[in-house]
């Protein structure tokens, strides 16, 4: 994959994430870190078990969807919580 082809995947999975999740876990700065160190760990835990490559690269896209996502709302996202 290259970065091209990784930052189109990471933008379709911000969209569809968008379409499904809203914007409810990235009220606050700590509910949007939550959710990145959610994903954090599911990348995490397929480094640690099987990796499977298709798997990997599914979490990775999910955890930079979230970190554009917490880019993306930093401004509206509270300090409070």
């Amino acid at each position: 994959m290259n970065e091209t082809e990784a930052l189109v995947q990471i933008l379709e999975e911000y969209k569809r994430a968008n379409k499904i999740y809203g914007e409810e876990h990235f009220n606050t700065l700590h509910g949007g870190i939550a959710i990145i160190r959610e994903e954090f760990e599911e990348l995490w835990d397929e480094i640690k078990g099987v990796q499977d490559r298709n798997d990997l690269e599914k979490e990775a896209v999910q955890l930079g969807a979230m970190a554009l996502k917490f880019l993306v709302n930093l401004d509206r996202m509270s300090t409070k919580g």
